[in-house]
């Protein structure tokens, strides 16, 4: 496909440019790294998911902007698409800078992208940027990682277009499900379609019912809301907020970071019990790991 429409006047072609896939981080253009907000304002051409938020496409002064990307449950570009429309402006000339939600190269097909770059023969850069359930947990004021307990980060997502030979749907979930029930938790991106799927397969690996359920709904945008509850009544975000970016978190509750979310205006849902210790390890195990009083459900995960 060809971009000829949005093309320079004739006579202004620069020599071949390049291309760089760029973090826009989870939302505010205040988690934006410096080097992101720099190349940002400094593109010719801005390639940009459909999640940007608007104060981020703002610092793109001089950029032609081509908006690509999707909403969940809406029709969107289709990734061979995008992938020339990167290769046509690259060859119009200038900086192209591709702008990825969260980081780029975390469930944001880069892979494709990257590949076809690369076969055409055009220079390519990757920026990092913050990863949604980085975010998440800060707004939570819970740690990802606790020293001597929780010593997995886990990232997963029940969704895929197409599987391994061999392969079926459900041997798919276990491969993923089994890396969440062995870290105690994690975080699961696009889950809200596959509710029931995810309840269904960490039930069956043994991961306990009560394990604690959060859902982080745009995180670091206006009006975010965080709904909790546990693994035995997980269900879809409502329908009121179909549609918004959803992160589901497993193994963390918000119960005692209530005051932390609401200074930040977020909405919060109810709660599950403070307290209680990690499957696998008593309330008196919780207290011998830091020699002091219980902690914190989302504080005492173990990794088996």
């Amino acid at each position: 496909m060809s971009i000829n429409v949005l093309a320079r006047p004739s006579g202004s072609r620069r020599p071949a440019g390049r291309v760089i896939l760029v973090g826009a981080g989870p939302g505010s253009a205040d988690l934006l790294t410096v080097k992101a907000a720099r190349l940002i304002g400094a593109a010719d051409w801005l390639v940009h998911d459909a999640l940007v938020e608007e104060d981020v496409l703002a610092l793109a002064t001089r950029a032609t902007r081509i908006p690509v990307g999707k909403r969940a449950g809406q029709p969107g570009t289709p990734q061979a698409r995008i992938n020339r429309i990167l290769i046509d402006c690259a060859r119009e000339g200038g900086l192209v800078v591709r702008l990825k939600g969260g980081d780029p190269m975390l469930f944001a097909r880069a892979r494709e992208e990257l590949d076809a770059l690369a076969e055409a023969g055009i220079a390519v850069e990757v920026v990092p940027g913050i990863t949604t359930a980085q975010a998440a947990h800060a707004a939570l004021a819970a740690p990802m990682t606790c020293r001597g307990l929780r010593r997995a980060v886990v990232l997963a997502t029940p969704q895929t277009e197409r599987l391994a030979p061999g392969v079926t749907p459900a041997k798919d979930d276990l491969q993923w499900a089994r890396a969440i029930v062995n870290a105690g938790g994690g975080a699961i991106y696009m889950a809200a379609s596959a509710t029931a799927r995810i309840r269904a397969t960490l039930l069956s690996l043994g991961l306990p019912a009560d394990t604690p359920t959060t859902w982080m709904i745009d995180v670091a945008r206006p009006g975010a809301t965080t709904l909790a509850g546990t693994l035995a009544n997980l269900q879809p975000p409502p329908a009121t907020l179909s549609g918004r970016p959803a992160l589901l978190l497993v193994g963390v509750s918000p119960a005692d970071a209530f005051a932390v979310v609401g200074a930040a205006g977020a909405t919060v849902g109810e709660g599950s019990p403070p307290g209680r210790a990690a499957p696998g390890l008593p309330p008196e195990g919780a207290r011998e790991a830091r020699g002091g009083p219980a902690l914190p459900r989302e504080s005492v995960i173990l990794a088996p």
